[in-house]
């Protein structure tokens, strides 16, 4: 096969397409396979791609690993438990509609649990005096008006600290709803 190095950094077109640039294909020309193996990236937030002759590769040295050993599950898992073979198209385009339902859970997983970290943030910065300025409701500050009161009027305190900690779990808790929801069937 012809060796093809590079990065490219593509956008994807309105019909969910994305370029794969020409040297590449003419690499990929003598192959069974007229397309890319995509798969999560273990080191950047990146899907990577390779060739079907590289796949065949990895799993000739999978298999030279001992079958039960935890470095041949977790290489295994690594690269092939998420990869998928994306065709090319007749214009040098891969369509990412197979990849995507895979790429949207972790997604929102995340978007989920930095929305809890946010208000959590943010109620923090209130109660330092560095958020919303009074007279705005904002939890934080709502806690820092009350911990003078905490033994005549312990409620102004907790009522908002429960409501943190009730809006943080609860986001937390669509994350992992959305992700058993989401999760591509196998």
């Amino acid at each position: 096969m012809a060796l093809f190095l590079s990065t490219f950094v593509n956008k994807v077109d309105r019909k969910g397409r994305v370029s794969v640039p020409a040297p590449f294909r003419a690499a990929i020309q003598g192959q069974s396979f007229k397309g890319i193996i995509a798969f999560r990236s273990y080191r950047e937030a990146a899907i990577e791609a390779c060739a079907m002759d590289r796949m065949e590769r990895l799993s000739d040295s999978i298999d030279a690993l001992d079958q039960f050993s935890e470095e041949q599950d977790d290489f295994a898992s690594t690269i092939f438990a998420d990869s998928h073979q994306l065709p090319i198209d007749g214009d040098g385009r891969i369509i990412l509609r197979h990849l995507l339902p895979n790429a949207i859970t972790p997604v929102l997983v995340f978007w989920m649990t930095d929305m809890a970290l946010v208000i959590l943030l943010g109620s923090s910065l209130g109660y330092l005096g560095l958020g919303a300025r009074p007279p705005a409701a904002e939890w934080g500050v709502l806690i820092a008006d009350g911990k003078n009161f905490m033994t005549t009027a312990w409620w102004i305190s907790i009522f908002p600290g429960m409501a943190i900690v009730v809006t943080g779990l609860g986001f937390s808790m669509i994350g992992d709803g959305l992700a058993d929801l989401l999760r591509p069937q196998r």
